[in-house]
């Protein structure tokens, strides 16, 4: 299978374009359209730019290998956007086994929903809280929910689970 405009329109959506390299909240260097590798393998660095069809190039490349992922991956027939939501996914947060297996498996939809939440967490910055509930307050690696990521986890399970795009731009 390959992308719908799907993809493409959650991808613009919550990554958005940069032409000057940055730091995402999981601390990694993208740019681009959510670009953190060139097609040669190189990482993006602090100091990148790119014109933005250098990004669309980018993209068509990185979607090309998460497609790939998912065709091979995947052992059970898709829909469409069921196809889609996990290319979004990948692209995001690189191949989960655990997910492709209960997909695999054919676990409920509900419960599909609630793994790709589990997806919503990225490093915390020094906050005086304790983010992730284990009675440490500010401790090496921990987790917070950010609501981008909470926002995107949920417009990916939308689209794998009913079947269409819900940006959740009223999540708060």
């Amino acid at each position: 299978m390959k992308s719908s405009k799907n993809v493409i329109a959650i991808l613009e959506h919550f990554e958005g374009y940069s032409h000057v390299a940055y730091l995402c909240p999981a601390g990694v260097w993208t740019i681009g359209i959510g670009t953190t590798e060139y097609p040669d393998g190189k990482p993006v660095k602090k100091g990148h730019t790119c014109t933005r069809l250098q990004a669309e190039q980018w993209l068509a490349w990185d979607l090309e290998r998460f497609e790939k992922l998912v065709n091979k991956l995947v052992k059970v027939p898709l829909s469409q956007n069921q196809f889609d939501a996990l290319v979004s996914f990948f692209y995001n947060c690189g191949v989960q086994p655990t997910l492709v297996n209960k997909i695999n498996k054919k676990t409920p939809m509900n419960e599909i929903w609630g793994w790709f939440l589990l997806f919503s967490k990225a490093s915390a910055e020094h906050d005086g809280k304790d983010n992730d509930g284990d009675g440490k307050i500010d401790e090496e690696g921990e987790m917070q929910t950010l609501l981008g990521l909470l926002r995107r986890r949920n417009c990916e399970a939308h689209l794998y689970v009913l079947g269409s795009i819900d940006f959740y731009e009223n999540l708060k």
